[in-house]
């Protein structure tokens, strides 16, 4: 999801010290006439020194987050919410309880939590086609692999995390998360289109919210970019930026013309097309 760099220092200024030196190396030994960073957080290891050695980021997201810590537990925090928005909320819970049998389930690693992920993948790729969108990465089989992989586990283990709604024993609302040091990362959140008018996915996300401070973590992130939904949730935001260095007149001409200016409109024109 993000371009980042892993470094073994706790000291600001030998991190630092560590990040140039390798950039350097980077630079000088790849021969590159371009070096094109893409989801750089500002907030990241990597972003701390991307942002004072290049020049304007030729693209700019951000990441809504929930900042949990800032609440002493989950009735605190969601008194932050309109008492509107929490009344339409119970409202469509009423509803969902009414379509059958609702439970909710937090599944680690293993089989179950393999195939739910796969299940993910596909309810995503549904609501893609619904919506008229197209996703290379999520079309791309490599991604169901991947995902299907993390989720039943091994002997490493990448903090993978799959919550579920099913409805009569079927999953009608799934969340895929990675969680690490007091942070939980929503990578995949999909419902069944069938329950899309019941509000079953923020029935789910509401669910996984009150097992978050029960965990004790501090953070709620959902990843870039700030889709409506997930900014009605979140208390802020954090830039996401692609950085594409030129290196080369070629490459200065590519990061400007194409990364800076051609890129983002095409992308545009292919996601307005029929």
């Amino acid at each position: 999801q993000y371009g980042d760099v892993l470094v073994d220092a706790e000291n600001t200024n030998e991190k630092l010290k560590l990040l140039q030196a390798a950039w350097d190396v980077v630079l000088r030994e790849s021969q590159a006439d371009l070096v094109f960073l893409r989801k750089v957080r500002a907030d990241s290891v990597f972003g701390e020194l991307i942002a004072k050695t290049a020049t304007v980021p030729t693209r700019t997201v951000t990441a809504p987050y929930m900042d949990l810590a800032s609440a002493p537990d989950f009735d605190a925090y969601v008194k932050r919410y309109s008492s509107r928005a929490r009344r339409n909320r119970r409202r469509l819970r009423r509803r969902l309880e009414e379509r059958g049998e609702i439970t909710v389930r937090n599944i680690a690693t293993g089989q179950e939590a393999k195939e739910l992920a796969i299940e993910a993948i596909r309810l995503k790729r549904q609501w893609l086609v619904s919506r008229g969108l197209a996703s290379p990465a999520l079309a791309d089989p490599r991604t169901q692999t991947f995902f299907a992989n993390v989720a039943k586990g091994g002997p490493h283990d990448t903090g993978c995390v799959i919550n579920a709604v099913f409805c009569d024993a079927k999953p009608v609302a799934i969340e895929v998360s990675f969680q690490c040091k007091g942070s939980n990362a929503l990578h995949i959140t999909v419902f069944d289109l069938d329950f899309e008018k019941v509000g079953v996915g923020a029935f789910l996300l509401e669910n996984n919210l009150r097992q978050a401070f029960d965990n004790g973590l501090a953070r709620y992130d959902f990843l870039a970019p700030s889709d409506r939904y997930k900014l009605e949730w979140c208390d802020d935001t954090v830039d996401v930026h692609d950085w594409a260095v030129g290196r080369s007149l070629k490459g200065k001409f590519v990061a400007r013309i194409y990364h800076g200016f051609l890129r983002e409109r095409l992308k545009a024109v292919w996601e307005h097309m029929p």
